[in-house]
């Protein structure tokens, strides 16, 4: 949820934008995954399906992994 001066929407507020830092990483062996914290959620998801691991991660799917774990978050609409 956002709201005025609290959410860097008004000026001269910022916003952070990781979508470019969307590696996934998965060492099945280890059943250990490296996310950056633009990788939205339903690609983490689709890229451990093979390696049969999962993770707790956000129930809408195009959530980024940083925005989640910061509490916060937007979501694409593809």
């Amino acid at each position: 949820m956002s709201w005025k001066d609290s959410s860097n929407i008004d000026n001269p507020g910022f916003v952070i934008d990781p979508t470019a830092i969307n590696t996934i990483d998965i060492s099945a062996e280890n059943q250990i995954a490296k996310l950056g914290p633009g990788s939205p959620w339903t690609g983490v998801y689709a890229a451990m399906t093979p390696f049969n691991i999962t993770t707790a991660g956000a129930r809408i799917n195009n959530v980024g992994v940083g925005g989640f774990l910061l509490g916060g978050g937007s979501f694409r609409i593809n």
